[in-house]
């Protein structure tokens, strides 16, 4: 079964949990779901950016949660063998 460029971006942006969003001026990175106790989204950059600058950003976020998430495992395995 081959996946369509279309539908493979479809499933990406089913798993992230940012978006890239047209705003006056250029795209910005918006959550998808508003912080804790918060009603309103915001953005992650003050300023619009250009679509490959938002894409970039939207990249370093991902990587920097899949960091995070080695960390807790690594953290949690090393708690076990001790």
């Amino acid at each position: 079964m081959k996946i369509t460029k279309k539908n493979l971006r479809l499933l990406i942006q089913g798993v992230l949990s940012e978006e890239i969003r047209k705003v006056k001026g250029g795209w910005k990175v918006y959550p998808k779901k508003p912080k804790k106790g918060e009603k309103r989204k915001k953005a992650f950059s003050k300023k619009p950016l250009t679509y490959k600058k938002a894409l970039a950003q939207l990249r370093a976020i991902e990587r920097s949660k899949r960091m995070g998430e080695d960390n807790e495992i690594d953290i949690e395995s090393a708690e076990i063998s001790d």
